[in-house]
């Protein structure tokens, strides 16, 4: 116990000094925590610290999500809403297409909807690693804008089209209207569930008058709204988006300037590890 608690302050200490670094050299910081993650595999097993990859996604997801809704602009959101649905839903749909049918053409053995399943799992690109690498180049404002919103959806439609294909590789057949009817219910009823409880949560917030209880409320929420909607068969990931839109919309006039200041910095400090961890987990 004490050797892997070993190893997970050491893991600590090297995200530090690889964020450090990767500011010092202009290098998108996800390249180098990938990098010591690989460092790290290398230490000896009795060091080593490991999650169950069933509590990965519901763990490290929903507070990463939260935190970019809150931080997108409404406003840029809204203006650019049609590239940014073409992307998350048009092209995911394609990349795991064509992933899938070439895959099953080149790879023997390789049936359509095992292919369509790898498809759907590498077709969302990777919001964290685009807009670190965005920073250091000279984009227009607008594209930038654009992945960031994208970067709020291509999950969702990522994941919704991963259980499609997963529900397909164990039945043995697909039912196009079926799907689009369980889409329908998962994009509707995730949106809706989100909205419903972020508003909800304003209406709650100014009767706490916690300050400490304020802040971890911050944090509940977004791990609330995802399990609750996966719980009716909806998409949590489409739930903690809502939910934090409404949040960012709503915050103006409901969180405090003080609240809004802490609350900012807490969650820089806690999606700088959770994206750290992620990463150095992939290494």
């Amino acid at each position: 116990m004490t050797t892997a608690l070993s190893g997970f302050v050491l893991s600590l200490v090297l995200l530090s000094i690889l964020a450090i670094l990767a500011d010092r050299m202009r290098i998108a910081y996800p390249i180098l925590f990938v990098l010591g993650g690989l460092g790290l595999s290398v230490l000896p097993p009795h060091m080593q610290f490991s999650l169950s990859p069933e509590v990965i996604l519901p763990l490290f997801l929903p507070p990463l999500l939260m935190e970019a809704a809150y931080f997108t602009s409404l406003r840029d959101f809204k203006i650019n809403w049609r590239p940014i649905f073409q992307l998350a839903f048009g092209l995911v749909l394609i990349t795991m297409l064509v992933v899938g049918y070439v895959g099953n053409a080149l790879i023997p053995g390789l049936s359509l909807t095992a292919a369509l399943v790898l498809g759907a799992i590498i077709a969302p690109p990777d919001a964290v690693a685009a807009t670190a690498t965005l920073r250091y180049l000279h984009i227009p404002k607008r594209i930038v804008h654009i992945l960031e919103g994208e970067s709020l959806v291509n999950d969702a439609a990522g994941l919704v089209l991963y259980k499609f294909s997963i529900a397909a590789l164990v039945a043995g057949t697909f039912s196009f209207g079926e799907a689009s009817m369980s889409f329908l219910w998962l994009v509707v009823a995730g949106v809706l569930f989100g909205v419903g409880l972020g508003y909800a949560y304003m209406r709650l917030f100014p009767r706490i008058r916690h300050h400490s209880v304020e802040m971890l409320s911050t944090f509940l929420l977004p791990y609330i709204a995802y399990f609750l909607a996966e719980e009716v068969h909806a998409s949590g990931v489409l739930a903690v988006v809502s939910c934090g839109m409404v949040v960012t919309w709503l915050a103006p006039v409901t969180f405090t300037p003080s609240f809004r200041l802490s609350a900012k910095s807490v969650w820089e400090a806690v999606v700088f590890v959770l994206n750290a961890a992620v990463f150095m987990l992939i290494g």
